[in-house]
């Protein structure tokens, strides 16, 4: 084989193992790109994982937009049955919130007898864990560039 035909092989192949690499990066970027909804954090008091319920969220994915609305966390979490019992917490807990993707800010708010309290900001991911014995009712909002989304949970303290 002369030189020539070795070359147009390998330019051949080149091009392949290019577009071949383009539609692998395109269909993963589609996958990841394309979620319909917000990830949904892990919230944690000490070892003791929280139950977290999707609420409310709007979401720009690469090809689509999605808004889903949802009743409020009163109507969402049943305190009696679904908030999470924290054992023994040390008096300076904290109520530890992560995310798979880190989202711009996190805004809390507390709701007692069925009404939201001022929402406050999370500086760090986390906050003090309530000390008063109780169900306690927390909704979050988090807020990315493709989007936001809300998540309800409660917490017992025995």
């Amino acid at each position: 084989m002369n030189q020539r035909v070795m070359n147009q092989r390998g330019s051949r192949r080149l091009v392949r193992l290019g577009w071949l690499s383009l539609c692998v990066l395109l269909l993963a970027s589609l996958l990841v790109g394309c979620s319909g909804k917000p990830p949904m954090p892990s919230i944690k008091v000490g070892k003791t994982t929280v139950h977290v319920e999707r609420s409310t969220y709007s979401w720009r994915a690469f090809t689509s937009s999605v808004v889903a609305d949802y009743p409020g966390p009163v109507h969402q979490i049943d305190l009696d049955t679904e908030a999470t019992l924290i054992p023994n917490p040390a008096p300076d807990a904290k109520v530890l919130i992560v995310f798979t993707q880190k989202p711009k800010r996190i805004l809390l708010t507390r709701w007692v007898n069925g009404t939201a309290e001022p929402e406050v900001e999370i500086n760090g991911a986390s906050f003090p864990l309530p000390t008063a014995s109780g169900a306690h009712l927390f909704s979050i909002r988090a807020e990315w560039r493709q989007g936001g989304g809300s998540y309800a949970f409660a917490v017992k303290i025995p």
